[in-house]
């Protein structure tokens, strides 16, 4: 969400964990957009940042298999580089993109799922790049800073360049890639002194506002068909997801309607449910809800976890959801009986799980 953050602010918020002071807003690393992949949950790992083997506010990017085996540390051995954070897999599985800070520096970094071959694609000037890939992994969505102003670029890997698509005077973040790469949702405040969803062309082009209504619209996510966007709005007060056509913002459905901020929407692979974090508990929780849109049923995936968990990823077939909790340990979750399982089980702070 939820968002990522500089290691000085990851370790601001665990304290403010630990004091029960849960803000609306948490970190987010950016998945694909609710496109889905063709890997296969035997192939797939996931990444995760944990401080386990480094320095007092450093991290490390690990790899995992999905059973808990075969734990690798890929980053321990990148020399001049004092930290990394905001891991995300590539949709194939076979790399992963990174920031590292290095000499007073920002960068976003590829690296092999095996750690080898790092290198580095750009420099950047924010914390928060959330970087997202393209479904064909073919161009990387990031966000920087330009004029002090958030502002959405396209890293293209086959042209090695960049290209600031957002090139205007508004602040612009939490872009998604639409599932066959064509289009872009994001959130802007340009024309509007609200932030509201629009919807672009992946060149930045012909732009359309979709969502107009009173409050802040955050956190787009395309259906795996491409055409609904599911996200949240305060429209009525506090945050509730809502899902819309994608092409026009038509066709509006609320989704939730409950006291409590609902953030966060994220498809399944196969479009059936949408994933989401609410206040369910109260505002000094954080839960994982999983939503049928059939149905319209919800169910507390994380009944018996801790009380706050975040940053929820579904497995590339939909049937587990990897997240992390406020014990600094990563859980695996079988969606079909709520299997629970602790993945990491260290004393270490373990984060920002991704397959």
């Amino acid at each position: 969400m939820t968002h990522f953050i500089s290691i000085n602010s990851m370790f601001n918020r665990i304290q403010t964990f630990l004091v029960g002071i849960i803000a609306l807003s948490f970190i987010i690393y950016a998945g694909c957009g609710g496109s889905g992949t063709d890997r296969s949950l035997k192939e797939s790992r996931i990444v995760f940042l944990s401080n386990r083997e480094a320095p007092e506010r450093q991290f490390d990017i690990f790899v995992i298999n999905p059973d808990g085996t075969s734990l690798m540390n890929l980053t321990r051995d990148q020399n001049g580089i004092t930290s990394v954070s905001h891991p995300v897999s590539s949709p194939d599985g076979k790399k992963i993109v990174y920031l590292a800070f290095r000499q007073h520096k920002k960068f976003l970094m590829s690296m092999n799922v095996d750690g080898a071959d790092p290198e580095v694609l750009i420099e950047v000037n924010i914390d928060s790049p959330d970087p997202i890939f393209s479904a064909d992994g073919k161009k990387l969505i990031y966000i920087n800073k330009v004029k002090d102003l958030r502002q959405i670029h396209i890293y293209d890997f086959e042209l090695r360049s960049s290209t600031n698509i957002s090139d205007n005077d508004a602040d612009e973040f939490e872009a998604v890639f639409s599932p066959d790469g064509d289009k872009i949702a994001l959130v802007s405040d340009m024309d509007t002194n609200n932030k509201c969803i629009w919807l672009m062309n992946d060149d930045g082009s012909e732009r359309i506002m979709l969502t107009d209504q009173a409050g802040e619209s955050r956190y787009p996510d395309f259906a795996p068909d491409g055409e609904h966007i599911a996200f949240c709005s305060s429209s009525d007060g506090d945050f509730e997801i809502y899902l819309m056509d994608a092409e026009d913002g038509t066709d509006l459905i609320k989704l939730t309607n409950n006291d409590v901020p609902d953030l966060e929407p994220r498809f399944s692979p196969d479009g059936s449910s949408i994933l989401f974090s609410s206040n369910l508990k109260g505002i000094r929780s954080k839960h994982l809800i999983l939503l049928n849109r059939k149905t319209r049923n919800t169910i507390n995936i994380t009944e018996d976890s801790g009380s706050i968990n975040q940053h929820a990823r579904f497995s590339p077939d939909g049937k587990q959801v990897v997240f992390e909790s406020i014990d600094g340990e990563i859980y695996l979750i079988d969606v079909a009986d709520l299997n629970l399982r602790n993945l990491t089980n260290d004393p270490h702070w373990d984060c920002a799980p991704e397959f």
